[in-house]
């Protein structure tokens, strides 16, 4: 049987690019890659289960990843679940102690939306979000690793809590959405202070995606332009506008 025959294409933002072939997920490499193969070896070593392996590249100069099999969280029957976001943040932090002692090497990232524009020496993911978890029968698994770069982790804790809380205009009350940030900083470990930094920085986080994605869509890049046919960018900055109003009366709530 040829690879054309037994590969099973995956969705995401490199739809059609992206397939499953037996074990394994072929993906496209880009000048981003260095940093990821060699990060995600570096996970390897420290025993990290939250992050699929790297195997190699391929005759067709893809990079090969374990596949592991699942459902996406934005899938999930318990997607909304306290003990699911618990979770997530506990892995997430697992992530971070992981890759404290990680040096990258030289490469270029894929996008500005995940950048963070004060810098610093952490090495992030860049796009934790629930369309970029797989919830498996005993774990999670972080998937699509294209955005590491380095920054804050107060900037990648930002975007964590946007989209797991999550955030969005049309999301939580204040009472739940309180609520869930104090879920989600228990299991990570957070500090009040560290929880007040991030939580301060969701609307630059949010305009960071927004502005960027019409950057691209400006450039031609046809997947932009689509999320901005549809409004994905828009949502973003509405996102930004509305955790900056809210954000005092939950900083009350949570006594921060």
């Amino acid at each position: 049987m040829t690879e054309p025959e037994r590969a099973v294409p995956l969705g995401g933002l490199k739809a059609g690019q992206v397939v499953r072939v037996g074990d394994t997920v072929c993906r496209p490499v880009g000048a981003w890659s260095p940093i990821v193969h060699a990060l995600l070896r570096h996970l390897e070593e420290r025993e990290f289960d939250g992050a699929p392996r790297f195997v190699g590249i391929d005759g067709a100069r893809r990079e090969v990843l374990t596949f592991h099999p699942g459902v996406l969280m934005t899938e999930h029957p318990d997607a909304a679940a306290d003990d699911l976001l618990a979770e997530v943040a506990a892995v997430v932090r697992a992530f971070h102690a992981a890759a404290a002692d990680f040096t990258p090497p030289p490469g270029q990232p894929r996008w500005a939306g995940s950048l963070d524009p004060a810098g610093g020496a952490s090495v992030l993911h860049g796009d934790l979000a629930p369309w970029n978890v797989i919830v498996g029968t005993d774990h999670l698994t972080l998937i699509d690793w294209d955005d590491v770069w380095v920054g804050r982790i107060e900037w990648e804790v930002a975007y964590a809590l946007h989209t797991f809380v999550p955030f969005w205009p049309d999301g939580l009350s204040d009472r739940e959405t309180v609520r869930r940030i104090r879920v989600f900083a228990d299991a990570y470990g957070l500090r009040d202070d560290e929880m007040r930094a991030a939580l301060e920085l969701v609307p630059a986080r949010c305009r960071t995606v927004g502005e960027a994605t019409r950057a691209h869509a400006a450039l031609g890049d046809e997947a932009f332009i689509g999320f901005v046919a549809q409004g994905i960018d828009a949502y973003w900055l509405s996102s930004a506008d509305h955790v900056e109003s809210r954000l005092p009366s939950w900083q009350r709530a949570l006594g921060i």
